[in-house]
């Protein structure tokens, strides 16, 4: 499992890269990612649709990989709302539902972690990491142990 964490972190710091770099003069568009890494700006076919986003988050990137089994993806949103705002709707949304929090949250004055799973212990391992700036950051990372 930490193997994939460490893929799929990689590919983000790749995406994140990608998308500061653009085009170039030359027209390219920069780094590709390493095979059996899928980035783009949907979320895939295969992406819970119970699962809570923010109503008012803007997907900005999502990156996908499965690696020995086990598939993941990380979905960026960003929100111009505010950081408790953010963290008290997964913090309702998250008590009671198809999806819940494993555990307590981790949350301090500018960031806050939700381990979570479905109810019936489906996508072990996932979580919601939330951030506070100039605009409110979420992560989505979803694992599906195949």
């Amino acid at each position: 499992m930490l193997r994939w964490i460490m893929i799929v972190s990689t590919a983000l710091v790749i995406a994140l890269g990608a998308a500061a770099c653009g085009d170039d003069d030359d027209g390219d568009a920069g780094p590709t990612p390493p095979e059996g890494i899928d980035i783009g700006d949907e979320l895939p076919d295969d992406w819970p649709g119970d699962f809570p986003i923010y109503p008012d988050a803007e997907l900005d990137s999502v990156v996908s990989s499965t690696e020995e089994g086990i598939a993941g993806t990380v979905a960026t949103f960003t929100t111009g709302d505010a950081f408790e705002d953010v963290t008290d709707f997964y913090t309702e949304e998250l008590a009671d539902g198809p999806w819940v929090a494993v555990g307590n949250p981790v949350i301090d004055a500018e960031s806050a972690l939700f381990f979570v799973e479905t109810e019936n212990g489906r996508y072990p391992e996932s979580n919601v990491t939330i951030t506070a700036g100039e605009q409110t950051d979420i992560f989505v990372f979803i694992v599906d142990e195949e």
